[in-house]
């Protein structure tokens, strides 16, 4: 599994690695400068990170895209289910975003 890009987000990649499904999986977090409050309207990308374990197709990929004030969850292997979560993106640092994204996603599941 491939971590060079949280090297420093040690409780997410304790997280992930803890858990036999999310451990297998390949993630793509993009952050946004923008809010997600128009479809249509251009988002600039603030930064990427890329981790997880890597493999050829794209079914193993969990797309995370946080924008200052929501968030979005799109596992690829679950077809066009997209799971969001609403918060202010000030108060947060981004190890806590994608961690409050992946808890979302396992709270569906639970319930």
């Amino acid at each position: 599994m491939d971590t060079s890009e949280i090297n420093s987000m040690d409780e997410l990649k304790k997280y992930i690695s803890n858990n036999n499904y999310l451990s297998r999986l390949y993630y793509y977090v993009t952050f946004y400068n923008d809010n997600k409050n128009g479809r249509w309207i251009h988002k600039k990308k603030a930064k990427t990170i890329r981790f997880g374990h890597k493999s050829d197709g794209e079914l193993n990929q969990v797309d995370i895209d946080i924008y200052k004030d929501e968030g979005m969850l799109h596992c690829h292997s679950e077809g066009a289910r997209h799971y969001t979560c609403k918060f202010d993106l000030k108060d947060h640092a981004d190890e806590e975003l994608i961690l409050k994204m992946l808890y979302v996603w396992e709270a569906h599941f639970k319930n």
